[in-house]
């Protein structure tokens, strides 16, 4: 059966939260005369393993999948994302906004078995706030963090922030888990390489290049309440999880068909359809984020902005989508810097004309304007998400035809993320633009995120938009648009969706991807 969430607008918080739920039926609801059963192994197939399950620097989105099952933060967000606890049972903030104190649980447990306490919050969240991108970016200079006794924590900014709490709540990439300070004092420069948390699941066995094994904690203590999206009660009721590493989309497909893996991500699209009809899969779409063409701005031909308008206004949006995505299920057309799913929220004209003007003729002129002569420039690209790679094929056509001299350069997934990190080794890439807790929080807009963006009107715009109330947010929104599409920082072809499938017995909820607590399996 399948089930396409695309146009699904549930997608709201006080500023800003683009994220994904379910309500289970879509996850495999059965008939009310089926049992659930408690399961000895859940296998998981995957494009590729992360790299790292340091929560704080990896950028990483199966990373923060697994890595949510292992690690806890203070505080967490609910179905209608609505923050909520989590390790801090209760928290208070000054009527300014710049002291909120945060009052721990008592006797949750790391599972290296010692108790979380204060300075276990402190080492991490200072850690966190000094390496983490969302942490830099989020959070003022001059923060500090201190402990009354074992169960109090004090987080003092020299200015308010309005989406701070937001930010804590976030469990995507980056996210500000907790780890035991003895952990954070042994890091060394390339991170933490002991995964050591408070969740419901503790790191058993990575075998590289093969799976992620993950085990029941048997000590975990879970926060009470209802369980609601990424709140409540968390429960094992399946003792194993293994995360695989299957970077074959065929072999992930025919996999969950036969039965070897339960859950498989990332279906290739031209599949889904046909695996939509298997009477015991069940096949979801759920949106994920937006499909972008980011420009290296540190060197070469895209530090110059006429060369990145220059490719915005000669390549055909829905030749690179239908390539990538197969079919107007997947992609919706928007301009916005924000999802489209948010235009409630988040809405403005700024940029729609400039989003679908197509204008070969005048790139050409830019491209000779900013100085072009026949350099090679290299898109880097990876099989293991075919929408990345096969976007790209469609891009090098459609950029040869302008005149470009192009070179496609094609690796492993691994040695993609650490070429991608060198501005020597890449001019162009297609890839996603993951959520963010508000617009300033994107990815793309970091000056030491690849593509490195570097704007000083854009470090004006982020640091009023800080401090905004919300009315003051949607002014600011309208200045950010502005800004986007006159500097360019990538090129948004569109929002997307992912394809997941499932064993129909298999039953789990989805909010910024597939939740493995209180997963079941049934009979």
């Amino acid at each position: 059966m399948f089930h396409n969430k695309s146009k699904a607008g549930i997608f709201f918080l006080l500023l800003v939260l683009f994220g994904c739920s379910s309500d289970g039926a879509d996850s495999g609801e059965t008939a009310d005369m089926s049992t659930e059963i408690n399961s000895e192994e859940l296998r998981v197939a995957l494009g590729a393993l992360p790299p790292v399950l340091d929560s704080h620097m990896s950028m990483d989105t199966n990373g923060s999948i697994i890595g949510r099952n292992i690690f806890e933060t203070l505080v967490t967000f609910d179905s209608n994302f609505t923050v909520q606890p989590m390790l801090a049972e209760s928290w208070e903030q000054n009527d300014d906004g710049t002291t909120f104190t945060f009052n721990l649980r008592e006797n949750v447990q790391f599972h290296n078995g010692k108790e979380m306490i204060a300075e276990d919050v402190v080492a991490s969240l200072e850690r966190w706030i000094a390496v983490s991108t969302t942490g830099i970016d989020t959070f003022p200079e001059g923060t500090t963090l201190s402990s009354e006794g074992d169960h109090t924590v004090i987080m003092e900014l020299p200015t308010p922030v309005s989406t701070i709490l937001e930010t804590l709540a976030y469990s995507g990439a980056n996210f500000a888990s907790i780890m035991p300070k003895e952990v954070i004092d042994e890091e060394d420069t390339t991170g933490v390489d002991t995964y050591i948390g408070t969740g419901p699941y503790k790191l058993e066995e990575w075998t590289q290049d093969q799976y992620i094994h993950l085990s029941a904690y048997e000590n975990y203590e879970s926060v009470a309440g209802e369980s609601d999206g990424l709140s409540g009660e968390r429960n094992t009721i399946i003792d194993n999880l293994y995360f695989m590493d299957v970077t074959d989309p065929a072999t992930r497909e025919a996999g969950v068909e036969t039965g070897e893996y339960d859950v498989a991500f990332d279906i290739s699209y031209d599949s889904a359809e046909r695996l939509g009809t298997v009477p015991h899969l069940n096949v979801n779409a759920h949106p994920f984020g937006m499909y972008v063409l980011t420009y290296n701005k540190d060197t070469g031909l895209f530090a110059d902005e006429r060369a990145r308008e220059a490719i915005s206004l000669a390549i055909s949006k829905e030749g690179i989508l239908q390539a990538a995505f197969t079919s107007e299920d997947y992609y919706t057309l928007d301009h916005s810097l924000m999802s489209g799913d948010q235009s409630e929220l988040w809405s403005s004209d700024v940029g729609e004309q400039e989003y679908y003007e197509h204008n070969p003729e005048k790139a050409k002129q830019l491209l000779t304007d900013a100085g072009y002569t026949g350099e090679e420039i290299t898109i880097l690209a990876s099989r293991e998400h075919g929408y990345y790679y096969n976007g790209s094929v469609v891009l090098q056509q459609q950029l040869e035809q302008l005149g470009l001299n192009i070179n496609l350069e094609i690796v492993e997934w691994s040695a993609y993320l650490e070429l991608r990190a060198d501005p020597a080794n890449w001019d162009l890439y297609l890839g996603a633009s993951t959520p963010r807790i508000s617009p300033t929080s994107l990815g793309f807009l970091r000056s030491e995120q690849p593509g490195w963006t570097n704007s000083s009107e854009l470090d004006q715009l982020v640091d009023e938009f800080n401090v905004a109330t919300p009315d003051e947010a949607e002014e600011l929104y309208e200045e950010l648009q502005a800004w986007f599409y006159e500097y360019k920082p990538v090129t948004k072809i569109a929002d997307f969706s992912k394809v997941y499938a499932s064993n129909e017995n298999v039953n789990y909820e989805f909010q910024d991807g597939p939740i493995f607590w209180d997963t079941s399996i049934t009979e």
